[in-house]
């Protein structure tokens, strides 16, 4: 009787431990993407399980918002300029919350609201 519930309990343990690992709870779930030059842009959002997230252009002086799937552990930007530059943001961890991505003239920032 004592191994049945000692067996229980550890099972117990393990699934718990074994979903803590597996749940996505710490993912955004939604970008916004500022254009803050006097061009258009074209911005797309990579992560490390190479999820593309093309945001295609987004006009000078606006705005744009795409949904992400939840299972990526790594994002970052980048943007490619009207005169063929390309600049990326720096890779940071997802986690809970809008993620902000500020395309300005000299470089792409990305963070969280």
């Amino acid at each position: 009787m004592v191994t049945q519930k000692l067996i229980g309990v550890l099972t117990l343990i393990a699934l718990t431990f074994a979903a803590y690992l597996y749940w996505p709870v710490s993912r955004a779930t939604e970008a916004t993407i500022k254009n803050a030059t006097d061009k258009t842009v074209a911005v797309r959002l990579e992560s490390d399980s190479d999820t593309l997230y093309p945001v295609n252009t987004v006009l000078a002086g606006s705005s744009a918002r795409i949904s992400l799937t939840g299972n990526d552990h790594t994002i970052w930007a980048i943007a490619l300029y009207a005169d063929g530059q390309s600049k990326e943001s720096a890779k940071i961890p997802t986690t809970n919350g809008t993620l902000s991505v500020a395309v300005t003239n000299e470089a792409v920032k990305i963070g969280y609201q």
